[in-house]
């Protein structure tokens, strides 16, 4: 084992130095987000912890009361939020993260052992663990494909579910720039069987669904969705489920019991507050930038040699693009380490649906997070091409340059000086175990009036 020998003082320069390194970067990355200042406040509060498993907020339930105000913040922000943007009466917040989400549906409405779920196949875009999941519960996986990337064989599911009789089709397209079929696979799926159960992971899609730049599959035959909510939505590294249907939620509940025990408060009030953002601050106008930007990003890189897959199609319709450097004469695998050194941080997998060898898996949530717009996306492209050249110049101010460009519109405001008083009255209350000085949070500040 290697002896660590650092102070504390040398651990909190590295950690600056890496916080530093961030700030000056871009993140391209289509599984990753931003959390705002404002949503980050949970986490450096006690809330982070703290239990709460009383979501009642029965006076005869309080076991562990240091959840007490905290997870009100939860019952009365969080969940109502949650319930109005993404129009479903039933709300679950205990996942941890997208896998935690997967793990706790398949528990709750996979049936018992032996039984079949229909998920997507890889070819498809589903998910790398979806298989294994469902397998290590003791359930059987049934892998569905189509007759081409992101377009399920219809009748071939029809014949599946037919002759497989399972209980639930789990859709999880993980790895898509064009959505998959979900009003038509969810048609099919009830013609063979009325009452299966279809649960849909919108764990990349849930900006853009809550933005309404995506249709809700609830609209659209599903019975649940759920997953992570840090990548197209700018929360917090957690995991939500949703449903219509009262004996589902029920389902969720009775699982979750025994397979998640603390939920994360603080991560909780924390996507709380990311959803209040959204609803306040232009989310709507966010989730169209994000397929806007990808979309021009595409065509600028297309323009510049790259090879950007779907063309052909408007190379994506999510904030998902794949892009592949070896028309440049430069390995995919080289491109990426060389962006990386230059501030460009993206996703680097090894195949996707339709696409064999080494891709860029790029994603614009995060930098339309950050408020730049498709007039950025000519000097992203231009920043991109000439940092994977092979004798290429440092371009880490050029990209600080362009983070600069970014316009905030997405966030709430709170200033360094904002919250400079909010820790300043955290500690006052450390101290004096006082309630919060009423002076922070009266800075009058402008938000959106049309939901």
């Amino acid at each position: 084992m290697p002896d660590v020998q650092l102070d504390q003082d040398q651990i909190l320069s590295r950690l600056l130095a890496a916080e530093n390194n961030a700030a000056d970067s871009l993140t391209l990355v289509p599984s990753e987000n931003r959390l705002s200042a404002f949503a980050s406040l949970p986490f450096i509060l006690d809330s982070y912890n703290r239990y709460f498993f009383n979501t009642t907020l029965s006076e005869d339930e309080w076991l562990f009361p240091g959840g007490v105000d905290f997870g009100a913040i939860e019952t009365e922000v969080t969940l109502p939020l949650a319930r109005e943007l993404l129009n479903a009466p039933f709300i679950n917040v205990r996942p941890l993260s997208g896998l935690s989400a997967m793990i706790l549906t398949l528990s709750a409405l996979g049936g018992s052992s032996g039984e079949p779920v229909l998920h997507l196949n890889e070819d498809q875009g589903g998910h790398y663990a979806t298989a294994s999941i469902i397998d290590r519960l003791g359930l059987r996986p049934i892998a569905i494909s189509g007759i081409s990337p992101n377009s399920i064989d219809l009748d071939r599911l029809s014949h599946t579910i037919a002759s497989e009789n399972p209980l639930l089709l789990y859709i999880d397209q993980a790895n898509a720039i064009f959505p998959i079929q979900i009003k038509e696979i969810c048609e099919a799926a009830r013609t063979s069987k009325p009452n299966i159960l279809i649960h849909v992971d919108i764990s990349h899609w849930m900006g853009l669904i809550l933005g309404r730049h995506m249709p809700n599959p609830l609209d659209l035959g599903a019975d649940s969705i759920g997953g992570s909510t840090h990548k197209s939505f700018p929360g917090p590294q957690k995991g939500l489920l949703a449903t219509r249907r009262k004996d589902l939620d029920r389902r969720f509940a009775d699982s979750q019991f025994y397979l998640i025990s603390s939920h994360h408060l603080a991560a909780s009030i924390s996507l709380g507050l990311a959803l209040w953002e959204f609803r306040e601050y232009e989310g709507d106008r966010y989730a169209a930038e994000i397929i806007n930007n990808a979309r021009h990003l595409g065509v600028a890189l297309n323009e510049r040699g790259f090879y950007v897959h779907g063309e052909e199609v408007g190379f994506t319709k999510t904030h998902q693009l794949w892009v592949q450097t070896e028309p440049l004469g430069i390995p995919t695998r080289v491109a990426a380490e060389r962006l990386r050194r230059n501030g460009l941080r993206v996703n680097f997998l090894p195949n996707l649906p339709g696409l064999s060898t080494p891709t860029l898996r790029l994603g614009l949530s995060e930098i339309t997070r950050l408020g730049l717009e498709p007039s950025h996306m000519i000097v992203l492209a231009d920043l991109m091409a000439s940092s994977v050249k092979p004798f290429h110049h440092q371009q880490r101010a050029a990209v600080k340059h362009l983070i600069a460009m970014g316009c905030r519109r997405y966030t709430a405001p709170l200033t360094e000086s904002d919250l400079s008083r909010f820790l300043a009255c955290s500690e006052e209350v450390l101290a004096s175990d006082s309630t919060p000085s009423p002076r922070f949070g009266e800075r009058p500040h402008s938000v959106r009036t049309h939901h």
